[in-house]
């Protein structure tokens, strides 16, 4: 009995920590021997109103990302961007708290300690996610901004629906739900995720495992 007991506290312990928010977040390796071959990951690729609560394990939150925006090159990410300005950046919001991702170190950065995924769904979720992604454009690496504001800013917009796309079908392909959103609290999310005026929200992704 003692040994059980033992075991509940550490293991309350673990989950306590886990549900800490922390600076930083090493993400795992990624994974390229997994998911569905790509014709049927389009066969799969659909929009999810319903997610399983489940939260995400470090593996398949890391693959996702890097399947995002990541880089599969030395300079160049699994994303196009229009003149290579990689002016895209992926937020994740969790129960804990929201990050960055940051694609160079394949890691987490914590950018708000409070859970604003209500705000990216305007509350039209009966269940929390347990992922929201916000795909988000920072203007300031733009070479078009300057001279030709409103190109710059229909290219963002276009970029930021190739990372769309990316979620899809890894989402399609590896058991998980998703779907594309453009409604959220905007002004509370600038907020909540540290954002300037350089940035641009453009769409969200609640992801989950498929109930």
């Amino acid at each position: 009995m003692k040994r059980i007991i033992t075991f509940a506290v550490c293991l309350a312990i673990i989950t306590g920590l886990y549900a800490q928010p922390q600076e930083k977040i090493d993400l795992p390796a990624r994974s390229t021997e997994r998911g569905l071959p790509l014709m049927q990951a389009f066969e799969q690729r659909a929009s999810y109103g319903e997610f399983g609560q489940t939260a995400l394990s470090m593996q398949d939150l890391g693959d996702l990302l890097w399947a995002s925006v990541g880089f599969n090159r030395p300079d160049k990410r699994t994303n196009a961007t229009a003149m290579n300005a990689q002016e895209i950046d992926v937020y994740v919001c969790l129960e804990e708290g929201s990050y960055l991702y940051n694609p160079r170190e394949h890691a987490l950065e914590l950018v708000g300690t409070d859970d604003i995924r209500p705000e990216v769904g305007r509350g039209e979720d009966t269940r929390k996610p347990p992922v929201c992604l916000i795909i988000v454009a920072d203007m300031s690496r733009s070479p078009l901004l300057k001279r030709e504001p409103e190109a710059a800013h229909r290219m963002a917009a276009y970029d930021a629906g190739i990372v769309s796309q990316n979620i899809y079908l890894f989402c399609a392909g590896n058991g998980m739900g998703t779907r594309c959103r453009a409604g959220m609290e905007k002004e509370t999310l600038m907020k909540g995720l540290g954002l300037t005026d350089n940035h641009v929200i453009h769409l969200n992704h609640p992801v989950g495992y498929l109930p």
